[in-house]
């Protein structure tokens, strides 16, 4: 069940699941956007590519860079009519600085950038839900991954 939860939400997969919320879709997909994909399961690509849901790989960020894809993304899921979310994926971080997690992956992106950018992104008031995930205690013996969550947190509710 790792890879459902957005593709329940955006109403497919098994219906026990996609009417949970009574309606589906819960997410519109045209005011969807994935950063950082690092791999796909079977199938997954064509399915966010006909569903309408724009996703950046940590491929297309590394040549377009991550200010101008941020910048991008938020601006396509904060025109959501109704208002957005965001789900923050920590093992989206370099694991060097964030081990934290359960899924660690090399060249990951850096909590201070990440921070700044977020701050610079406009329409927060428009923020409906946050999310963060995949803190995993276990592998942070040190607790440098949990002490970012403040800083992350800030940077996404505050405005500039």
């Amino acid at each position: 069940l790792h890879g459902m939860p957005l593709a329940v939400l955006l109403g497919e997969g098994d219906s026990r699941l996609t009417h949970l919320a009574g309606f589906s879709p819960v997410i519109d997909p045209r005011f969807c956007a994935v950063l950082g994909v690092r791999s796909f399961e079977a199938g997954e690509p064509l399915r966010l590519k006909r569903l309408g849901v724009r996703f950046y790989t940590r491929d297309e960020i590394r040549k377009r860079g991550l200010a101008t894809v941020l910048h991008e993304a938020w601006r396509h899921v904060s025109a959501a009519p109704g208002g957005f979310g965001v789900s923050l994926d920590l093992d989206v971080l370099d694991p060097m600085l964030a081990p934290g997690v359960s899924v660690p992956e090399r060249y990951g992106l850096q909590p201070r950038k990440l921070s700044q950018l977020l701050r610079q992104q406009s329409r927060k008031h428009r923020l409906r839900a946050l999310e963060i995930v995949e803190l995993n205690p276990r592998k942070d013996p040190q607790g440098q991954t949990r002490r970012l969550l403040p800083q992350l947190l800030r940077a996404l509710i505050e405005s500039r």
